[in-house]
């Protein structure tokens, strides 16, 4: 296999399950995964990553109530759920500086 390329696992999934009905976009989104080398492009668009199949996949399974994080390998996590800011705490009015 060649180095930017990732790894893949077979499974084996009853075929009227919620999984095995939503093969097709489970394998896409599989094979639209950019290389474990750090590049953020799809290995098969050559576009930037998340490209339009791997996101319409995604969100197929996300409306069949699929978890989508399950099936993304961890070090992807941040590039599609990016932490956000924590958002700062109301003002209270004893806070304001008097002028």
């Amino acid at each position: 296999m060649p180095a930017d390329w990732r790894a893949v696992a077979a499974l084996v999934v009853p075929a009227d399950s919620p999984l095995g009905r939503a093969g097709r976009h489970v394998e896409v989104l599989a094979g639209h995964l950019p290389p474990p080398s750090g590049h953020r492009t799809c290995v098969l668009c050559r576009a930037p990553w998340p490209c339009g199949p791997w996101d319409e996949a995604a969100r197929t399974l996300t409306e069949d109530h699929l978890p989508v994080g399950y099936l993304v390998p961890l070090d992807l996590h941040a590039t599609l759920w990016p932490p956000t800011a924590t958002p700062a705490p109301p003002e209270r009015p004893g806070d304001q500086p008097l002028t």
